[in-house]
């Protein structure tokens, strides 16, 4: 009868796995950093766009005519934008960021919102329909 022996399996020198499970470890390390170093969006700039909104919500809620109060919404618009833009770009300089790598998500995540957005608040003011405007603007804007 032959004699059945296992096969040995030829495994790596100790030194070797703990020199490749340091070299992930340090990938893992410096991936995370890139990833959570830095968020485009700055807390302060959030704030002071939410206080601009609260400004006009009471500026928009006294103007006499439909077309005022969506003139002072999308002056808040601009402003907005201008605050959050600011705001990126400071926060990006302060934390050694390019301006382009740190405002390029911001930009691409707010795009499509903001044209839809504007097209069909433009729709729905010509066809006289105000009432779904502002809730348009929640579920699109948030």
């Amino acid at each position: 009868m032959a004699r059945i022996e296992p096969i040995r399996q030829e495994t790596a020198p100790a030194h070797a796995l703990h020199d490749r499970a340091m070299a992930d470890l340090r990938f893992i390390r410096e991936t995370m950093e890139r990833a959570g170093g830095f968020t485009a969006l700055s807390g302060w700039g959030q704030i002071a766009i939410g206080t601009t909104a609260l400004i006009a919500a009471v500026v928009a809620a006294r103007q006499p005519t439909a077309s005022g109060w969506l003139a002072v919404w999308c002056v808040e618009a601009l402003i907005a934008l201008a605050i959050g833009g600011w705001a990126v770009a400071r926060k990006a300089k302060a934390s050694g960021m390019p301006l382009l790598a740190a405002s390029r998500k911001v930009a691409l995540g707010l795009a499509p919102p903001l044209m839809a957005g504007a097209l069909m608040t433009g729709f729905l003011f010509s066809h006289g329909l105000l009432a779904p405007i502002p809730g348009l603007w929640l579920l699109l804007f948030g």
